[in-house]
């Protein structure tokens, strides 16, 4: 072996680098306990913040409830007189239809006695 190579060595024990090692880890450990830290929080604060939109949710979801159980009544009612009403103006459009055709067949009368009173 050449002088070259064992110059390039660690003039540090094996300890002292195992040590100096160690120490590192832990510098890193401790920053990423850190950032888990933060990182629950930030979870913890969402959860709270989607506890709040699910308890909104919920007392919105009961509020339209109970305003579709205050309205259903009426609803039903004014369909029931639409379907009335709707009926009433098909009995009127048949009534018009009717009296257009017997005026018109008076109409043929007149137009019939007219010219044999003329003749």
């Amino acid at each position: 072996m050449s002088d070259e190579q064992t110059k390039n060595l660690d003039p540090r024990s094996f300890e002292e680098r195992l040590f100096n090692e160690l120490g590192s880890m832990r510098k890193q450990f401790s920053k990423l306990e850190t950032r888990m830290a933060a990182l629950e929080m930030r979870i913890g604060a969402l959860e709270k913040r989607m506890d709040a939109i699910e308890e909104r949710l919920t007392s919105l979801e009961e509020r339209v409830d109970r305003r579709l159980l205050e309205t259903r009544p009426m609803w039903e009612a004014l369909q029931a007189t639409m379907t009335r009403l709707d009926e009433k103006v098909g009995l009127m459009g048949r009534d018009l239809y009717d009296i257009r055709s017997d005026v018109s067949a008076h109409d043929k009368w007149l137009k019939e006695h007219e010219r044999r009173l003329n003749s």
